[in-house]
């Protein structure tokens, strides 16, 4: 059984309006997904020369030379991440399958792997409802060095041979798929391992963000050069947002250059007044990133990209970038909101009320701190408008920390109940749980466990969410 809720719980609503072609979102955010955005747009993607030499070995052969790509993408994290990196690699299969009937040409989902992040914090656990004692659980293995690009860090041992075991134990069919998952540590390996089993049997193949700006010098020397000219694009993009009363991503009056370093153990962002980088970003390419607003500029130079799955972070951000693609002629992709869909526990909680019954006072009395506390930062920034970026830091370090004492209770609660599994740690499940629970419960193989998933992508419709039990028998 599954149940269609009327609209999203994850997206904004505001994307009925983009897809309604209403001319402030369609601006800023180009075409809805369509047959006739495909269409249109296909004809408008050139393959780079070596674009197939990106993507990871695997079993699939290698795709022809003017094959389309469906990408999506995300941090490689522990386990693989959320179940969202599952509904990203789902959403990219069903409509690169959709796209090849109606454009007549092959056309590959791809997976990103965001090899060029830094933020160890942000994917060094994985967080699961303990299968005995049903507890919100969280394991954690630290990435070393904790600073520097992804593709440069490997998980600490023995921390991570103690938790890879640990997960074994959990889901004995984890082990058995993929025995080799403790052998190389490297933190890409271990995401590979992972996605590969469960979706490269559907047609999913992996690529490295690190191999992608290799193919990319002449983006970064552009950045470079042309700093103002994309921050000020930037600074244009957020006032558009705003006006959409959408949150605003990048702040654009920060005038270094859109590109990162890594260099002694760090990843860092280009100076504004560094005027060596430019030699060394000749001398040694490879440790040269972008920043994530200059990201989509290198994955369109170096990948033939179609479309592009988005969580709805990534769709505000891409839009607040989109126009950076007309600086260096690079065809921006038609932007996919990703699936969002909760896994209910039993058959009689689908019911269209589930989430109101869900109510979670903590996280409503965190929103109310929070827009009270940008009111405040608004007030003091009308008085003093230099003390801006350090109102912005003020503001975000008060989210993170309210964010953790909001969760705290949900890992304090002795024993789940059903609504609580709903939003674990008050927040949508699918940003929370690890997908591998759920691929390596023994009750489905994972291709097949994927497989139920590809039946509920609507990937050229209005996002809604969608209640579902994939292990229901039918």
């Amino acid at each position: 059984m599954t149940t269609w809720l009327d609209g999203p719980r994850v997206h904004g609503d505001w994307t009925r309006a983009w897809w309604n072609a209403e001319a402030g979102f369609t601006s800023l955010f180009g075409d809805a997904p369509s047959e006739a955005s495909f269409l249109r747009h296909a004809d408008s993607i050139a393959a780079p020369e070596r674009w197939t030499e990106i993507l990871e070995p695997g079993s699939l052969a290698a795709p022809p030379q003017d094959a389309l790509v469906v990408l999506a993408g995300q941090q490689v994290s522990l386990g693989a991440g959320a179940l969202l990196v599952a509904h990203k690699a789902i959403t990219a299969v069903a409509l690169a399958r959709a796209l090849e009937g109606l454009l007549e040409r092959v056309v590959v989902p791809v997976f990103l792997l965001a090899t060029e992040d830094h933020d160890s914090s942000e994917v060094d656990h994985l967080d699961f409802v303990h299968p005995a004692h049903r507890r919100l659980t969280r394991v954690r293995c630290p990435l070393r060095p904790g600073h520097d690009s992804f593709s440069r860090s490997h998980w600490s041992q023995p921390q991570y041979e103690s938790v890879v075991g640990e997960l074994a134990r959990l889901w004995p069919d984890l082990g058995r798929r993929v025995p080799g998952l403790s052998g190389d540590r490297s933190a890409a390996a271990h995401a590979r391992a992972l996605l590969l089993d469960a979706f490269e049997p559907l047609g999913l193949r992996l690529a490295a963000a690190h191999r992608a700006s290799r193919e990319s010098t002449w983006v970064f020397e552009e950045a470079l050069r042309r700093t103002d000219e994309l921050n000020d694009l930037l600074v244009a993009g957020g006032v558009r947002l705003e006006r959409l009363g959408l949150r605003v991503s990048f702040d654009g009056t920060d005038r270094r250059p859109l590109v990162f370093e890594s260099r002694d153990g760090r990843r860092r962002r280009i100076g504004a007044s560094d005027h060596g980088v430019l030699a060394r970003l000749g001398d040694d390419p490879g440790s040269f990133s972008p920043h994530a607003a200059l990201r989509p500029l290198v994955q369109a130079n170096s990948l033939p990209v179609v479309a592009q799955i988005c969580g709805p972070s990534e769709l505000l951000y891409l839009g607040q970038a989109r126009a950076l693609h007309t600086v260096l002629s690079l065809p921006p992709p038609i932007l996919v909101p990703r699936l969002e869909a909760t896994r209910v526990p039993s058959r009689q909680f689908l019911r269209p009320d589930v989430f109101e019954r869900s109510t979670d006072a903590i996280g409503t009395a965190l929103l109310a701190l929070l827009h009270e506390a940008g009111d405040f930062t608004s007030v003091v920034r009308s008085e003093a408008p230099s003390l801006d970026r350090q109102l912005r830091r003020f503001l975000e370090k008060l989210r993170r920390d309210a964010q953790r004492l909001a969760e705290a209770p949900h890992w304090r609660t002795a024993r789940l109940d059903e609504w609580t599994t709903l939003l674990p740690r008050g927040r949508a499940q699918d940003t929370v749980l690890a997908w591998i629970a759920d691929a390596y419960s023994g009750i489905l193989s994972p291709p097949d466990w994927a497989n139920r998933l590809l039946d509920l992508c609507r990937p050229m419709e209005p996002p809604r969410h969608v209640l579902h039990d994939p292990f229901e028998t039918r």
